[in-house]
């Protein structure tokens, strides 16, 4: 597993959802980044469903609402 973004993410990051640079699973967390940034955005029970497949541990320490994939 490679640690970081490599340039071509970097360079992508706005516009990560379209990215052939990031995978599935990266897309999926930076989803989940963007809601808990977003003050007026809360994770909805689907995106919290897929967190909880793709990241079990991290997913169950979290509360989730509103924001959606």
């Amino acid at each position: 597993m490679q640690e970081g973004l490599s340039e071509a993410q970097v360079v992508d990051l706005e516009h990560y959802a379209t990215s052939p640079h990031f995978s599935a699973r990266e897309k999926l967390a930076l989803i989940d980044a963007e809601c808990i940034i977003r003050s007026d955005q809360d994770v909805d029970e689907a995106l919290f469903a897929h967190l909880m497949e793709e990241f079990p541990t991290v997913a169950k320490r979290r509360d989730h609402g509103h924001c959606g994939i």
